[in-house]
């Protein structure tokens, strides 16, 4: 599913207008009939029931752009319902143009109030100072409306707001009314989701065409609400002669790397994968790769790990086989620990390195020789945590170590720390990047790591980010708050090993295992709860997962339908209802 930055919003924009025939007018009556359908929801009417909202009040807060075009068109709608409808315009009447202008134009005749905030002849700067009590701001309409309608600006719009326009999300915020936001938030930047201070705090949000980047990313994804996405006669399919460079991750981009088991087959035809993990104090981190990897399929899983960890380890995963490695005082690889690595992955079909390994000069040193070896046989490959320590300590994407490995065979799994680790050590160290600054530019950063070092990397966090060394850049839409415990990205990083192992791509081993890790936090959430998860739990639902995935193929469901902006299942006896509800084609919601 593809997702709509700035600059391919406004492509879209000119082509529906230059290619299409359909002028800025049709897609704001479109895009206003489409808010104000949501209204009516909100207030639990239809809007096509005669006089649906009579004796409703609605407040729409309209900037002087086509988003505030939107909301006026809204306004126009909601008072056929036979709602009271007023519009605060925050913009001088005399400087709308075109659609927007129409629309203003039309108001007085369908009973709809404007005012100008400011009022015209009040001093701007006075109206726009301190205080929470003028007019200019909206407050006493917006505390006194049953809906407020958020259309002051839209995706093009830049951050920080202005005083008269923080005035206005302020008293939106303090209302205490269910607000609708008009494609974005107010305050929230539709590329990057950063917000301002006073974002307005959406109930819902109906965005039009394609998702908002803004809207998946936080801190702006916690501002939108439910978000609804309405195609409003936008022609998406004109992207794909300017396809962007970012997507949503859907079951129906995953069905082609899924299919029923042949009766035929044996555990080599799902592939051996080496699962290189765990030292003294660590040994979870091994045992949870391991589960990841057997849950995700593999034929054949052996787990290799300093020697005396193992002894009680064995039993306690049976389906696993083991490989005791030499091991130091310190718990962690002993001298000759590559070697017997190495021996293994030759018969391996991929292998999983870092969850939970230590880092010491030793394991520095053997960790070195693994990798040389790996990338002279290409082997498909997992870096994990402190194997992406190690490659951030070689100093970066054009150390002897780093060039080694072949392009386009490894994924790389960091949360915003190590990234930031492996980003200082190239030469964007100049940008210093560090954890907080990965987080506030995330599409950036991995882009970024993902181009260096000419791999596939999966930025973990809320709404993980996949990003292929070509620059593309894909979205996760599940998971859950639950998933933030110790251990859940061992069990991710043994999941696509095993989908490698299985012969997937690197990329589509990345946003299959992604994908299906997430889904299994949700079940696993919606049986247990989100603060009592445990990265074990992720594993052990990691089948019913798979089941409800390989069950929507083929259906006709569209994947916005699944609400992957925040909870998303629905406890309905078996662990969760991940089907969702739809209201009329190509609509869809998630909250």
């Amino acid at each position: 599913m593809l997702l709509g930055d700035t600059d391919t919003m406004h492509f879209l924009d000119e082509q529906a207008e230059s290619r299409y025939g359909l002028s800025t007018a049709v897609l704001m009556e479109n895009a206003g009939l489409a808010v104000a359908r949501r209204v009516a929801e909100l207030l639990g009417e239809d809007l096509f029931r005669p006089a649906a909202l009579a004796g409703k009040r609605v407040v729409v807060f309209a900037g002087p752009g086509n988003n505030g075009g939107d909301g006026m068109a809204a306004a126009r709608h909601l008072a056929l319902a036979g709602a009271q409808v007023r519009v605060l315009l925050f913009g001088r009447a005399e400087r709308l143009r075109g659609a927007t202008l129409a629309n203003y134009r039309a108001l007085p005749a369908f009973g709809v109030e404007v005012q100008e905030q400011p009022a015209p002849g009040e001093d701007r700067q006075t109206a726009a100072g301190e205080g929470t009590g003028s007019p200019a701001a909206g407050g006493e309409p917006a505390a006194l409306a049953d809906v407020v309608v958020d259309a002051l600006l839209g995706t093009g719009s830049r951050l920080p707001l202005s005083p008269l326009l923080r005035r206005a999300t302020s008293a939106i915020n303090r209302s205490g009314r269910p607000v609708v936001s008009v494609d974005v938030p107010t305050g929230v930047d539709a590329q990057s989701g950063e917000v301002d201070p006073q974002a307005v705090h959406a109930t819902s949000t109906v965005t039009f065409g394609l998702l908002k980047p803004g809207l998946l990313l936080y801190p702006g994804a916690a501002r939108c609400g439910e978000v609804i996405l309405e195609p409003i006669s936008l022609p998406v399919e004109a992207i794909l002669t300017r396809r962007p460079p970012m997507e949503l991750v859907t079951p129906e981009l995953l069905a082609e790397f899924l299919g029923p088991r042949e009766p035929d087959t044996h555990k080599g035809t799902y592939g051996r994968v080496l699962i290189v993990a765990g030292s003294r104090g660590m040994v979870g981190a091994g045992r949870l790769a391991a589960e990841g990897a057997l849950r995700a399929g593999a034929g054949l899983t052996v787990l290799a790990m300093p020697a005396s960890l193992l002894v009680g380890l064995a039993a306690a995963l049976p389906d696993c086989l083991t490989l005791p490695l030499p091991e130091a005082e310190d718990g962690r690889w002993g001298r000759g620990a590559a070697e017997a690595v190495l021996a293994e992955a030759a018969r391996s079909d991929s292998v999983v390195i870092g969850p939970g390994i230590g880092q010491s000069e030793t394991v520095a040193h053997e960790l070195r020789q693994v990798l040389t070896g790996l990338a002279q046989r290409q082997t498909p490959l997992v870096l994990d945590a402190d194997g992406l320590n190690l490659l951030a300590g070689s100093t970066g994407p054009s150390s002897p170590l780093a060039a080694l490995l072949p392009p386009g065979r490894a994924v790389f799994t960091p949360h915003p720390g190590e990234l930031a680790r492996l980003l200082s050590s190239t030469r964007a160290v100049e940008e210093g990047w560090g954890a907080k600054e990965v987080q506030g530019n995330r599409i950036r950063a991995a882009q970024e790591a993902a181009r260096q070092f000419r791999q596939t990397v999966v930025l973990k966090g809320a709404h993980t980010i996949i990003a292929e060394p070509d620059g593309r850049i894909w979205f996760n839409p599940t998971g859950n708050p639950g998933m933030a415990t110790g251990g859940t990205g061992d069990v991710l990083a043994g999941m696509i090993g095993a989908f490698l192992a299985q012969g997937l791509a690197p990329e589509a081993a990345a946003k299959l295992g992604v994908y299906l890790h997430g889904m299994a936090g949700d079940l696993a959430a919606a049986a247990l709860g989100e603060a009592a998860l445990t990265a074990s739990d992720v594993a052990a639902w990691l089948g019913a997962a798979r089941r409800r995935l390989e069950a929507s193929r083929g259906c006709r469901e569209r994947p916005w339908r699944r609400r992957p902006l925040a909870r998303w299942y629905l406890d309905n006896g078996d662990g969760a209802d991940l089907r969702g509800r739809g209201e009329g084609p190509g609509r869809g919601r998630w909250r």
